[in-house]
């Protein structure tokens, strides 16, 4: 049989859990919204060079 964490440490697991989450979400919003940026921003380094 496996051991159970106690109630605080199963907690801290889930909080964590909770924050790798939003950020993997956060992370593929931004990515999301930066991919269309891409081609505008390379016209600009083109244009400086």
């Amino acid at each position: 049989m496996l051991p159970i964490p106690d109630i605080e440490k199963q907690q801290a697991i889930v909080t964590i859990y909770h924050t790798l989450e939003t950020r993997k979400k956060l992370n593929e919003k931004l990515k999301e919204s930066l991919q269309p940026l891409c081609p505008i921003l390379m016209v600009g380094v083109r244009e400086k060079v």
